[in-house]
């Protein structure tokens, strides 16, 4: 974007991972660009109306949080089961996932992870916890793994309900929607707004736009929903 937007142009970036802010900070460079340690959805409070020439919403997780297994993101080493963005806000989904009731994960897992099998996992879950707490990635992914299929499938048991969980953890959804609503007032006549995300959740997405393309945006924006099932498929596009 800073090699296409010409001088008098501005880049501002949000992210709520203190991680993220960091290595932008040391990273780039360029009297253009700075990035805001909120999430989108406070993008009012820092842009006036009909402001913006063009929003990029850049949805869900990065290869950095699955790679440092002290974040538990990842089901593939043993790390502590947090999942927050914010490590210095809210409460890891250690803390949730071993007081919640059965209804409220069975209803996450199904909500945030289209999981046909939530309601088994959530009962192995609560089994599970009446004898130790569930305190790490591989414990919560030995316990899915327990009560999964064993027919073969192309991903990992594990992967719908640590999304599932991530998503909820981080209020990930209610944020995207709120965050649109804001860009209504924000984006210019004939602006973009442009989506970019990798989850499973293309159906609640495609809810959420519906209903504000009806609402709001109508025939004065340009929305364009960038739905990729992986990084190879987007970099063909």
């Amino acid at each position: 974007i800073l090699n296409t937007i010409n001088d008098q142009g501005e880049l501002t970036a949000f992210d709520k991972d203190p991680d993220a802010i960091e290595y932008a900070n040391n990273s780039i460079k360029d009297p253009r660009f700075k990035i805001i340690h909120k999430s989108f959805n406070e993008i009012d409070s820092i842009f006036k109306a009909r402001s913006l020439d063009g929003i990029l919403f850049d949805l869900g997780t990065c290869s950095t949080h699955f790679d440092d297994k002290s974040r538990g993101f990842s089901f593939q080493d043993t790390g502590p089961l947090d999942m927050r963005f914010n490590f210095n806000t809210g409460y890891p989904v250690s803390e949730w996932i071993n007081t919640t009731n059965e209804k409220d994960l069975v209803d996450v897992l199904f909500k945030y992870g289209q999981e046909k099998n939530a309601r088994s996992i959530a009962k192995a879950i609560c089994i599970s916890r009446k004898e130790s707490s569930i305190e790490t990635t591989s414990q919560l992914a030995d316990i899915i793994v327990s009560v999964s299929s064993k027919k073969y499938t192309k991903i990992h048991p594990a992967t719908k309900s640590f999304q599932a969980f991530r998503i909820f953890i981080n209020n990930e959804l209610e944020e995207l929607e709120q965050a649109l609503e804001k860009s209504k007032q924000l984006i210019k006549i004939g602006g973009k707004l442009l989506l970019f995300h990798f989850t499973l959740l293309k159906i609640q997405l495609l809810k959420i736009l519906l209903k504000l393309r009806s609402k709001h945006f109508q025939k004065k924006y340009l929305l364009i929903q960038l739905l990729r099932k992986n990084l190879t498929a987007l970099q063909e596009k």
